[in-house]
């Protein structure tokens, strides 16, 4: 980290098929500013400022990127403010989450107290305290370009069934009646897709579109 923020987040490592997801998380908590039209590529171990107004977001960005990218890894802090101790959490898969107040420059903080009993802990424990196998782990993990999988567009009628296209096999149906977005959302989820941008008639159609991303995808 190269200069220090109020709050920022990295993901250090993300498999191509939870782009898509990570985005999403990285917009909702105010780290990413691009809107949901752009292109799904994201850059893997890049520093990403928090929107200012936001405070204590860190834990919570944690908590739905394991829910919905359990299987990238990132860091999430926010710094000192207004006379309390910052917070860092870190998650790599195989670890899980590290999550421990901090300092201005995102190291875990400890009290003297708390330091004397970790002398006295065996090695590997001491280590897990100190982030030390999160930091080796992410150390690792290569500053890199990753690019989501392809989208596709399915078509659905209101109250008929959902529709998306292959060019290269059968179409694949969610069958009808589909009479809600949230059911539509439900029944994308089902062909193994998330959906993109909300529902949308495009000129010349009658069929309402949205953007799809294949959920499982490599």
């Amino acid at each position: 980290m190269t200069e220090l923020t109020h709050a920022a987040a990295a993901i250090h490592d993300c498999p191509p098929h939870s782009v898509g997801a990570v985005l999403a998380a990285l917009r909702a908590y105010g780290y990413l500013y691009d809107g949901e039209d752009a292109a799904d590529v994201l850059h893997v171990g890049t520093w990403l400022e928090a929107d200012p107004e936001s405070h204590r977001m860190g834990r919570d960005f944690a908590h739905a990127m394991m829910e919905s990218a359990p299987d990238a890894a990132f860091t999430a802090y926010d710094a000192p403010r207004d006379g309390e101790l910052g917070e860092v959490n870190t998650y790599v898969p195989d670890l899980g989450l590290f999550n421990a107040p901090c300092g201005a420059d995102a190291e875990p903080m400890f009290r003297r107290s708390e330091l004397l009993k970790l002398a006295a802990q065996p090695a590997a424990d001491r280590d897990r305290a100190l982030r030390l196998p999160w930091l080796n782990a992410t150390s690792r993990m290569p500053g890199r370009t990753v690019a989501g999988p392809p989208r596709l567009v399915a078509r659905w009628t209101l109250g008929g069934p959902i529709v998306v296209p292959d060019d290269t096999h059968a179409d694949l149906v969610a069958p009808g009646p589909i009479a809600t977005e949230e059911r539509a959302r439900e029944a994308l989820a089902r062909l193994g897709f998330a959906q993109g941008p909300d529902w949308r008639a495009p000129g010349g159609s009658c069929w309402p579109t949205s953007t799809a991303a294949p959920a499982t995808a490599a």
